[in-house]
């Protein structure tokens, strides 16, 4: 399995890198920092789940959720973001995402086991 994480924040996007690797040791779970860069491998090679944040550099969460649904109608996808406004949840929901996480509510190990029960159903 692939999982792809989009976060620009460092500290945590190494720390979501640390879980689930630690989690889901045989997959490969990749990272990147900004969306210009994630839209590159997103059309390069296929993924089996997608964690994005909603306001990256370049290219939002909601833009790359919309074009992975499009290539890969199965992927699993999380938006996991500080902003769990009403509109940002309906809005990554009409995007086509799976879950809609909170950071402020979620950690990473929360985030990995919702990939967990996902990977249950890929």
């Amino acid at each position: 399995m692939k999982i792809l994480i989009v976060e620009d924040n460092d500290l945590l996007r190494k720390l979501i890198l640390d879980s689930l690797t630690h989690h889901f040791p045989k997959d490969e779970v990749i990272t990147f920092q900004n969306g210009e860069d994630a839209v590159e491998e997103i059309k390069k090679e296929s993924m089996d789940v997608a964690v994005l944040d909603i306001h990256l550099p370049g290219m939002n969460g909601l833009k790359i959720t919309r074009m992975i649904r499009n290539l890969y109608q199965n992927a699993f996808i999380i938006i996991y973001t500080n902003y769990s406004f009403k509109e940002y949840r309906e809005n990554a929901i009409t995007s086509g995402v799976d879950h809609f996480l909170s950071k402020d509510n979620n950690s990473p190990a929360d985030l990995a086991r919702l990939i967990k029960k996902a990977k249950e159903k890929i």
